[in-house]
């Protein structure tokens, strides 16, 4: 092979691998301009064009008996089809959507909105629900998805996925199964004086 032969080769065998580490940065908010994070992007083939974008997780319930009642390669292989499923569904709405896992009882994705001045939380409520009904009516497991804010800027991925991990805390008030939105949460929240474990851990620490 000649050299730019041999270095396409490698490109193409280990991009795919580096992929799920270039969405938990994003995740994270470990890039430091918005310039890296589309460069970076671009060269791991990810084409994230600007804003909006939100982020949607999606958390196993009851995830004790999801390890009991599987092997490890069964419970791969479903995390695997919460990425698949999402993605596709979300493309279905003629987004882009980018699922990575995150644990082991959750995947999150992060939708990069294509149309313009569009309900985005609705569009994501139509795709949680339409993952959550998949995985209840196919697999022997449920998911509760969270939903955080739309943001414009790709440096404020992080922000939204703090806000839909958020938003699954609260699903031991709304229940497992269930499509949970961030700012659906504070107004509930506002109005039943709940609140969430992070704010809880606040309180605590301040206390002590």
């Amino acid at each position: 092979l000649s050299k730019d032969a041999s270095m396409e080769y490698l490109l193409d065998k280990y991009v795919p691998s580096v992929r799920p580490n270039y969405l938990m940065r994003l995740l994270n908010g470990d890039f430091l301009s918005k310039q890296e994070a589309y460069d970076i992007g671009n060269f791991v083939d990810i084409s994230i064009s600007e804003g909006p974008f939100a982020v949607m997780v999606f958390d196993i319930d009851d995830y004790e008996d999801f390890v009991k009642l599987n092997s490890v390669i069964t419970q791969n292989l479903d995390r695997s089809s919460i990425c698949n499923v999402s993605d596709y569904l979300c493309k279905n709405l003629g987004n882009n959507g980018y699922a990575v896992e995150v644990s082991g009882n959750r995947v999150a994705m992060i939708v990069n909105f294509k149309e313009e001045n569009a309900n985005y939380t609705e569009q994501m409520s139509e795709v949680g629900n339409s993952i959550a009904k998949f995985f209840v009516e196919h697999f022997e497991f449920s998911l509760t998805v969270g939903i955080g804010r739309v943001y414009e800027d790709i440096m404020d991925i992080s922000k939204s996925y703090i806000e839909a991990q958020t938003a699954i805390e609260y699903k031991i008030v709304k229940g497992k199964n269930a499509v949970i939105i961030f700012d659906d949460m504070l107004t509930t929240a506002d109005n039943n004086h709940y609140y969430t474990l992070h704010h809880q851990n606040i309180i605590i620490n301040s206390l002590k």
